[in-house]
């Protein structure tokens, strides 16, 4: 770790330096100040992350000290001013955007709570209609990127549809990669909800269809091409990787390519990568090897056959023929479009990524979500649950472990582990609808995170049923890459999901998530907290911590606790104490 310079603080400033570190007067003996005309140079061995070469002086670290002066105070402050809001809601409406009257008319029938748009949402639909230049963007989760990205892309079949005769004599012309099936399923039933706001002028199998890597399914693709396929990262990567003739069929003519979360298929490694976006990528990343794909079928089915060897690889070095890229995540970071842009293209926008100032490594949340963190203990004696707020510790230096994530979690014995969690889960439930507290209990549905060890399946069926009373209780639905079950007045549903499949998903009417620990990563847990912040709506987010269970090899640098508070500051969290805030 580098050790900045020495700083230079102006005498005035001490005062309100040590107050805003925390120090207190009984402490300043340990601390040692060089007298320099007017100012001073600080050293204290407690912040410091170098010692002198005499061993009498500890050099603080510039980026330690820098955050405690008011004007780094007033720059942050000032930036999360703008990174609020611009991903919470503006006074633009849909009906203001240049998207197509059909396109409209489904959002105002299936979509009403979608009345304004935040800032985000504008700039993605303008940059995708223009259809000019590769852009990346990072916005919170909830602030409505990959809607606002598919109403753009339904707006061009209307085009496409008013152009030409059949869209099936020009192939596919959008592509959305997506990194689990959830997901799709949730576009493609968008993509039904949007193509309803006018007359279908051809069927409607033929607007989208989910790419499955079955022998059945791939014929009907070939022999009837839709104009949007949805397709999961790992099964192009199969398809590619086997040289599918499906691939000749699907990529000549695309215009658009959509990469929703796409931190998970951009290979930047090293430290940046742990800080931007500390989380297990697909084993298989080869994302410049399927856009070159994309370049060189796109080339073969030019009409000009003419142009020399040298002059191919000039157009495709040059951007030439490679269909429009939007790349979309609530976690892309600079090193992600560092490497887009060195490796992919040299034409790439930018929608909410800033290098000058990355507070809480580069990643933020929503303030209106309210996180807790439990610990989970069984009493010995009375075989009872205790459920206790995880007093918060910070972490002076974070970047000492910055491993902490790379070794994987694991539960042992999964059978007694989930008792635990369920049961933890009613306690908590009973806690919120204490007449005290009936503000923030649930109002229909809640999501339940488990994690890989537990199969949702298995788990559904386990526990039926999730609640205090008959008429508060929930049913388990699991979410397995199936059509996801709409709202119904009469049932309460507690959506089941592991923590990987957890990644886009717009579950109506969710909010609180119950969430078994299952991750040290810090984009992991921004990714599963966001399931309740769709349109920057308020919600809770209950962690449950099995210390007993959950094993990992990264506990010998950091207990339990430690490491899951260091995976919430790492985004900028501190959890809330349960039993004594929410009252």
């Amino acid at each position: 770790m580098k050790c900045g310079s020495r700083l230079n603080f102006d005498v005035k400033k001490i005062p309100s330096l040590l107050a805003g570190m925390k120090f207190y007067p009984h402490m300043l003996r340990t601390y040692r100040f060089h007298a320099i005309p007017n100012r001073f140079q600080f050293t204290c061995r407690r912040w410091a992350s170098n010692l002198k070469g005499d061993g009498s002086t500890w050099i603080i670290n510039e980026n330690d000290i820098k955050k405690y002066s008011s004007e780094s105070k007033d720059l942050a402050h000032a930036h999360l001013f703008m990174i609020n809001e611009q991903n919470e809601h503006s006074q633009v409406r849909f009906d203001k955007l240049p998207l197509h009257k059909n396109v409209k008319e489904g959002i105002l029938a299936h979509f009403p709570e979608i009345k304004y748009l935040t800032h985000v949402q504008v700039r993605i639909i303008r940059a995708s209609l223009m259809n000019r230049f590769p852009f990346m963007v990072r916005a919170w989760n909830g602030s409505g990127k990959s809607f606002s990205a598919l109403a753009a892309v339904m707006s061009f079949y209307y085009q496409f549809l008013d152009k030409f005769t059949s869209e099936t004599e020009h192939g596919c012309q959008v592509l959305i990669v997506v990194p689990n099936k959830n997901l799709a399923q949730q576009y493609q039933a968008w993509v039904e909800k949007l193509a309803t706001g006018g007359p279908l002028q051809e069927p409607l199998k033929k607007i989208s269809q989910i790419l499955e890597v079955s022998l059945s399914r791939l014929e009907d693709i070939k022999r009837d091409l839709p104009f949007l396929c949805i397709a999961e990262y790992e099964d192009l990567e199969r398809l590619k990787g086997l040289n599918h003739p499906i691939l000749d069929h699907i990529l000549p003519n695309l215009k658009t390519i959509i990469f929703d979360e796409s931190d998970l298929y951009i290979p930047t490694e090293g430290r940046q990568r742990r800080l931007a976006a500390p989380e297990p990528r697909f084993i298989t990343t080869s994302l410049p090897s399927f856009i070159q794909l994309c370049r060189e079928r796109s080339l073969s089915s030019r009409i000009n056959t003419e142009l020399s060897e040298i002059e191919r690889e000039k157009n495709m070095k040059s951007g030439s023929w490679l269909p429009n890229l939007i790349f979309l995540s609530a976690t892309n970071s600079y090193p992600c479009a560092d490497y887009v842009g060195k490796k992919i293209t040299n034409r790439l926008g930018i929608i909410g990524i800033y290098r000058k100032f990355l507070p809480f490594w580069n990643m933020n949340s929503s303030r209106k979500i309210h996180h807790m963190l439990f610990k989970v203990t069984k009493n010995q004696r009375t075989d009872s649950l205790q459920l206790e707020d995880v007093q918060y510790e910070y972490a002076r230096n974070p970047n000492f472990y910055f491993s902490v994530g790379d070794s994987p979690l694991y539960y042992d014995n999964t059978e007694v582990a989930a008792d635990m969690f369920v049961e933890s889960v009613r306690k908590t439930l009973a806690e919120l609808y204490k007449s005290h507290r009936t503000k923030f209990a649930p109002k229909k549905n809640i999501l339940i995170v488990v994690p890989k060890e537990f199969d949702v399946s298995w788990f559904c069926e386990r526990y039926e049923r999730i609640g205090t009373t008959p008429l508060r209780s929930f049913e388990c639905f699991p979410l397995k890459g199936e059509a996801i079950p709409e709202s119904h007045e009469q049932k309460q549903i507690a959506y089941v999901v592991s923590a990987s499949e957890t990644r886009g998903l717009h579950l109506r009417e969710v909010g609180q998530v119950f969430h078994l620990w299952s991750t040290l990563s810090a984009a992991s847990y921004l990714n599963i907290s966001g399931r309740i912040s769709y349109l920057i709506r308020e919600g809770l987010v209950f962690n449950y911590l099995l210390p007993e269970f959950l094993k990992s090899q990264d506990f010998q640098k950091l207990n339990c606790t430690r490491s899951a508070l260091l995976v919430l500051q790492r985004v900028g969290i501190q959890p809330k104490k349960f039993f004594e805030t929410l009252r």
